[in-house]
């Protein structure tokens, strides 16, 4: 019968301590990579409607102006 060496043998239940830690330390790792990747969505998304809020503001205001225009001619009134 061959001598076995109890130095090496892990009880059970740290078996499952670790690999439970481990479990732990990998769904960190995929839980931060979701919010960095939600995160730089959401900065994408505000850059998207940031832009397309400058445009409409400038339309508005192109608008304003040329009814502003209209209506001191008096041209809109006088039909």
């Amino acid at each position: 019968m061959e001598a076995v060496d109890h130095s090496k043998i892990v009880p059970v239940d740290q078996e499952k301590q670790d690999l439970n830690e481990n479990n732990k330390s990998t769904d960190y790792k995929e839980l931060s990579t979701l919010y960095k990747d939600t995160i730089n969505l959401l900065k994408s998304e505000l850059s998207i409607q940031t832009q397309l809020c400058d445009k409409l503001e400038n339309e508005n205001q192109y608008l304003q102006d040329y009814v502003e225009n209209l209506m001191s001619s008096g041209e809109v009134l006088s039909k």
